[in-house]
């Protein structure tokens, strides 16, 4: 999706919206647009849905312009999902089941598929058991995952995120990121908004960045990090991995790029580079064979002492049906890693989708000193 020169103005508004801005969303990239408030991300949020449209620009959709009428709109809103900061914002109906209902009962779709779109779209938020609990008995959290749910029911080819973890508490925050990854991974083109400068580092390869509604950087994230006046500029700050490891590295005289992404590329930088790295075990919790407990069991025997993990929804919740014992329940492929860095083995159980995710991760902390053994089972 793209943005090309748009200037927006809400109306009796002194000045834009957006101000000649441009951006663009590759399917193949975890996007962020980032900015403080007031910078624009809603707003452009609202433009690429079609919502608004803009008073000088264009916006395409897989190389094709907008088109504003009725149909076009309607088609372009079931490909193109969002989720609004503040999820009491977007929501229509009384009970969960109703709300993830809301998108494929307007298109018409037959009563058996939207029962699995229902069915589906819980699941991937951890919400089936609340499907027939009223939203007013619902957590902030819980009703942000029943807006995810709605718009993922659409089986939208792009999922847009404002400020997916704004409200959130740290351990709600890391699962909804975890969901994002999933559905990356899976086919689904996620982009999200955020001021949260940690956040968009450790998740995003593309940074859109907006200040007061005209685009001021789009590209690596390690390139606008870099420049210390612009981020400062935009009012933003740099990520804690980023700036630990940009000043150690300049007080030690050397090159800080590549640059770490997450806590264990970190320290695997800063780590002894005599310690021999810990096994990784990754018990994918969507294949067949033995029982999941057995299975970990197995390799508890095998790596005796390991810290286990789990990672993904799916996995967290037959993991909690087994009665195993967990030591990292959230952000758990980097906790494990930390372990292999320290050269301790781990187990981590994880969703299937999740698997390419674990891969890409161990494989990235090689450039940083550490080969990790990942073994997949």
């Amino acid at each position: 999706m793209e943005m090309r020169e748009v200037d927006y103005r809400y109306r009796g508004a002194d000045r834009l919206a957006l101000d000649n801005a441009s951006m663009t969303v590759d399917s193949s990239c975890h996007t962020a647009l980032l900015g403080v408030n007031g910078a624009g991300k809603t707003t452009s949020f609202y433009i690429f849905d079609g919502v608004y449209r803009p008073e000088k620009g264009e916006v395409r959709y897989r190389g094709v312009p907008l088109v504003y009428d009725r149909e076009h709109l309607t088609e372009l809103r079931s490909k193109v999902g969002v989720v609004l900061q503040n999820p009491d914002d977007q929501m229509f109906a009384s009970t969960v089941e109703e709300e993830t209902a809301f998108g494929p009962l307007n298109c018409g779709m037959p009563r058996d598929e939207i029962e699995q779109r229902i069915v589906d779209s819980l699941n991937a938020v951890g919400m089936l058991e609340f499907r027939r609990r009223p939203l007013h008995q619902l957590s902030y959290g819980q009703r942000k995952r029943v807006a995810i749910a709605g718009a993922l029911a659409m089986h939208p080819r792009m999922l847009i995120m404002d400020e997916p973890t704004a409200g959130l508490d740290p351990q709600m925050s890391l699962e909804v990121l975890e969901m994002a990854e999933e559905l990356q991974a899976s086919g689904t083109t996620v982009v999200i908004s955020t001021h949260d400068a940690d956040l968009a580092y450790r998740w995003a390869d593309r940074i859109e960045v907006l200040q007061r509604g005209r685009s001021v950087y789009s590209g690596s994230p390690d390139g606008f990090y870099e420049d210390e006046s612009a981020v400062r500029h935009a009012g933003l700050a740099r990520p804690s991995v980023f700036e630990i490891d940009h000043e150690i590295c300049r007080i030690r005289g050397d090159d800080p790029r590549p640059y770490p992404r997450s806590s264990a590329q970190l320290i695997s930088r800063l780590g002894q580079t005599d310690v021999v790295p810990g096994r990784l075990l990754c018990l994918s919790a969507g294949l067949d064979g033995a029982p999941l407990s057995e299975r970990v069991c197995q390799a508890l025997r095998e790596q005796p002492g390991a810290k286990v993990g789990v990672y993904g929804m799916g996995a967290r919740e037959l993991a909690a049906s087994c009665s195993l014992a967990i030591d990292f329940y959230y952000d758990a492929v980097d906790a494990c890693l930390i372990e292999n860095v320290a050269g301790r083995d781990a187990v981590l159980i994880c969703d299937r989708e999740a698997l390419p995710i674990v891969r890409r991760e161990a494989a990235a902390l090689a450039q940083f000193g550490t080969s990790v053994d990942l073994e997949v089972s």
